[in-house]
Order: structure tokens, then C-alpha cells, then sequence
């Protein structure tokens, strides 16, 4: 699915637009300069993904997908729960 710049940069931003829900908009890297995010969005019962980077520091003059096509593409994703383990301390 293809939705358009603005609409993109729109929901980075935590804007819910065209129907779009944000399920999650979180930190998956970096470089010298900047963050980079993935967004996880539903519609209409599906789900897809696009990730984008953002200046890390107010001096990063950098706004999401703003390198990016006129069009932005989002891939369909489906959600799977994985069961995690993980280890807490002992309380003495």
C-alpha cells in the first residue's frame, strides 16, 4: 500500500489520519545523526510497517521521509504474540 509524504510524515508524528490507527512507533537504530523508527499502523483490520529516520538532536535538521518519494510504501505485516523470558532479581 502506498499512501502519500504527507500522510506519512503526518503519522509519524503521532497523527492518526486516512483511518490509520498507530499501534507503535518505536526506536530500531541509529546512525551519527540520526534516529531511526519503525510505525506500526492498522487499517481497515491490516496492518503494515515503514520505518523512517528523524534528526536525534534538536541541531538535526532532518523531518521523517524527507529523502523519500512522494509516495511512501508500507509493507503488510500480520501480528504474532512471542512468548518472551526474562530474569528479574531475587528479593532476600
Amino acid at each position: 500500500m502506498k499512501i502519500s509524504k504527507e500522510t506519512a510524515q503526518a503519522l509519524a508524528d503521532d497523527d492518526e489520519v486516512n483511518a490509520f490507527k498507530i499501534i507503535e512507533n518505536k526506536l530500531v537504530g541509529h546512525s551519527r545523526w540520526s534516529l531511526v523508527l519503525s510505525l506500526i499502523l492498522e487499517k481497515d483490520d491490516k496492518y503494515y510497517t515503514v520505518e523512517y529516520s528523524t534528526g536525534s538532536t534538536e541541531l538535526q535538521d532532518e523531518i521523517p521521509f524527507e529523502y523519500d518519494e512522494d509516495e511512501i510504501e508500507l509493507a503488510e505485516v500480520t501480528p504474532q504474540q512471542i512468548l518472551t523470558t526474562i530474569y528479574v532479581p531475587v528479593d532476600e
